[in-house]
């Protein structure tokens, strides 16, 4: 066989290999779909979760899903301007969290914890209202020097039932 025919053949499995891990990966990342008009309900593993720009969406994450950073502290779910929209955690979400915009509501009825070593001790920044309830927990990571993750709330009140894990 000559060996162009070989290097040919070479490249079209690395790049069926390549298609494979691309489309996998962003299956990984659809688990988190549209259910409804105004609902996006997450069922498997979605890593680092961005809506974008959204207005009065709910995000339902249930109780088998989990939503993950990515490497080096990149945030499970990012938003940088959201109006009236509201998450509902029952699941996982482990990573920073940055709901930004007004008028949102958070509640973490689930797991919200940070384990990514190489995330910086910053924590969660959410713009409006934090409920968590007596069957959510709320992990904060500290270190020697005394830095710790934050839950930051802006424009809104936070109400924490359950558990706060130190």
């Amino acid at each position: 066989m000559p060996l162009r025919d070989v290097a040919s053949r070479w490249m079209r499995s690395i790049c069926a290999a390549l298609a494979i891990g691309v489309a996998e990966s962003q299956a990984a990342r659809a688990d988190c779909v549209a259910t409804g008009p105004f609902t996006v309900t997450c069922t498997g593993t979605t890593v680092n979760y961005q809506p974008g720009t959204i207005t009065g969406i709910t995000i339902n994450i249930l109780s088998s899903a989990s939503v993950v950073g990515g490497p080096g502290g990149t945030e499970a779910i990012f938003t940088t301007s959201s109006t009236g929209s509201t998450v509902n955690n029952f699941g996982t979400i482990n990573g920073p969290v940055s709901f930004g915009g007004a008028f949102n509501t958070f509640t973490n009825a689930g797991l919200m914890e940070i384990t990514d070593p190489a995330a910086p001790l910053l924590g969660h920044s959410i713009t409006g209202d934090f409920f968590q309830t007596s069957s959510g927990t709320l992990s904060l990571r500290f270190d020697a020097s005394s830095f710790f993750d934050q839950l930051f709330i802006f424009a809104g009140n936070a109400t924490l039932a359950g558990r706060l894990i130190l």
